[in-house]
């Protein structure tokens, strides 16, 4: 492959994890800029809520941690290591937000892919080696571990078009992802049992 078209795919994988990102967030904490097609955003943020902010329970977990049955022991273990990850690269969480959010970790890929492709057009293959490493672990760590169930689980609940296809996109993207990097993350294949929201947060408003 050139690195023209590497440069190319780098920058286009880079775009997709970040609008993938901002259609995770709460459609009124967005900064200005593109949103989810389709519904309005009084509508959206409405169906965001209910399906990821319910008063009584979470419909569909939008934190990693709370996809693993053992999530009571792994919780900490977990949020350490993906926290570790995004100070590899110099990252710091500027929203009061786990880091385990999925859109926090789509917008980490963006990052790195971004990385990637800077570190190409500067002809510096081993920077580029490193971010296009990270990706793949992180996929097989985390991301990929969890983003299809989760996709799965929000296409089954939301009563808007504009999130079923939403989660269509993620999961057809971090499939191809871990397809192009030759990453096998352990898939979790089941949903966890409905979440109290007493063990989870919603998302709060970005600064």
């Amino acid at each position: 492959m050139s690195t023209v078209i590497e440069i190319e795919l780098a920058l286009e994988c880079s775009r997709r994890y970040a609008e993938l990102a901002q259609g995770f967030w709460r459609p009124e904490d967005l900064s200005p800029g593109p949103s989810p097609k389709g519904e309005g955003g009084g509508c959206r943020s409405a169906e965001y809520d209910r399906l990821f902010c319910h008063r009584t329970t979470i419909l569909c977990p939008i934190y990693e941690v709370e996809y693993d049955k053992n999530r009571a022991v792994s919780q900490g273990p977990t949020l350490a290591d993906i926290a570790g990850f995004y100070r590899a690269f110099g990252l710091e969480l500027a929203v009061s937000e786990r880091p385990d959010h999925l859109a926090l970790e789509l917008e980490f890929m963006s990052i790195l892919t971004y990385k990637e492709a800077l570190a190409l057009q500067k002809n510096l293959r081993e920077e580029a080696e490193i971010c296009r490493d990270a990706q793949k672990k992180f996929l097989e760590a985390h991301l990929g571990r969890w983003a299809g169930i989760f996709a799965d689980t929000v296409a089954r609940a939301s009563r808007l078009e504009c999130y079923r296809a939403l989660a269509a996109e993620l999961r057809e993207f971090i499939e191809s992802e871990c397809s192009r990097l030759r990453a096998h993350p352990q898939i979790v294949t089941e949903r966890p049992s409905a979440v109290e929201t007493e063990d989870v947060r919603c998302p709060v408003a970005r600064t």
